[in-house]
């Protein structure tokens, strides 16, 4: 039996809006969170379930892979989904947890594991790089680890102190109706401890900014608008946080013959009149192929030559696309006395 699609389990159709995913999700998660349902492994698993459905439809870019390539598509670079783990669930949707039960990320037991912010750079590609793909390494300016207090942000000698609003427990209790849940503290943003002497280089954040360099691999197949995400090489806070990602978004150059609609290539090439009339056969370069485009007799301006698999390679697909040769018959301006002539036999010949 096949898996149901991601829009089956929120209960929603394929045309749904972002308020309409969220929404559903919103009531799924109410439904079968585990504080609702202890010790029940199948509204568990539906929780999960519906956490990574919602994960990928709210996002433009993996919705778009997934709506096209299915959950294959997003296995490629930087597309999967990464709801691995029950345990990583909260991590990911904060904002929503934050909606229905009024408590913080992850605000549901255990001391919160803080996220370093995440970082985005835009990436311009040639025409035929985007086709191939291509390796870039790209600048960046984030945080690392300070040297000098290792990432603890204080010096050893002036460890932190127990917070005393929650005792060092990092959490407080919150009351929602039935519910007893448990939210970071405010006081030490659920560090459970208070630095009181900051770390001179860095302030205290457990992190310096440093100008590096990444290595990005550009998949063959991507668009103006893509983007690519590396985990985990975003900034870096400080000792225990978990790093922010790295958002690259992609640029691909205009090409002065072709233009792309999704995976299929168009052009517009000039014909001669003779050549429209009597059939001929014209070289058209094509992503480092020569491609020869068979005209055939009697074309009319307008007509259109498809070859198949000619096109832009798939983006996590195998394959290509078609190219669309768009024939312009042009009509000359200007003839010398011999063309005026042959043409005006042929024009009698007609009649």
């Amino acid at each position: 039996m096949a898996d149901p699609s991601y829009y089956d389990i929120l209960g929603v159709s394929a045309s749904a809006d972002t308020d309409e995913i969220k929404k559903a999700y919103r009531k799924k998660a109410f439904q079968f969170h585990p504080d609702r349902n202890p010790g029940n492994p199948e509204a568990e698993e539906q929780f999960k379930s519906a956490a990574e459905a919602y994960e990928v439809l709210s996002d433009p870019e993996k919705r778009r892979v997934y709506d096209r390539f299915g959950k294959e598509g997003l296995r490629g670079q930087g597309m999967e989904s990464d709801i691995h783990d029950f345990s990583d669930i909260f991590s990911h949707f904060g904002d929503i947890f934050n909606d229905i039960f009024g408590v913080d990320r992850g605000g549901f037991g255990g001391r919160r594991r803080r996220q370093a912010r995440d970082l985005y750079v835009d990436v311009r590609v040639g025409f035929e790089e985007a086709a191939f793909g291509v390796t870039r390494a790209v600048g960046v300016h984030r945080s690392q680890l300070c040297g000098a207090c290792h990432g603890k942000g204080y010096p050893p000698d002036s460890p932190p102190k127990t917070c005393q609003v929650c005792g060092g427990r990092g959490q407080v209790i919150h009351q929602q109706g039935f519910f007893t849940l448990s939210g970071p503290c405010p006081n030490c943003e659920g560090a459970g401890a208070v630095i009181t002497r900051p770390c001179r280089e860095c302030q205290g954040r457990g992190s310096v900014r440093v100008a590096s360099q990444v290595t990005v691999n550009i998949p063959p197949g991507v668009a103006s608008g893509n983007n690519l995400v590396l985990r985990g090489q975003g900034e870096v806070g400080g000792e225990g946080w978990k790093p922010g990602d790295l958002y690259v978004r992609l640029q691909v150059e205009d090409h002065p013959l072709f233009t792309r609609d999704g995976a299929d290539l168009h052009a517009e090439i000039p014909v001669g009149l003779v050549q429209a009339a009597l059939g001929s056969e014209v070289e058209l370069h094509v992503l480092k192929d020569d491609l020869a485009v068979k005209i055939p007799e009697g074309a009319q301006p307008g007509d259109v030559i498809r070859m198949r698999g000619k096109g832009f390679p798939h983006l996590q697909a195998p394959g290509r696309g078609d190219l669309f040769v768009h024939l312009k018959v042009v009509v000359p301006t200007s003839l010398t006395r011999k063309q005026r002539k042959l043409l005006k036999e042929f024009m009698e010949a007609v009649d």
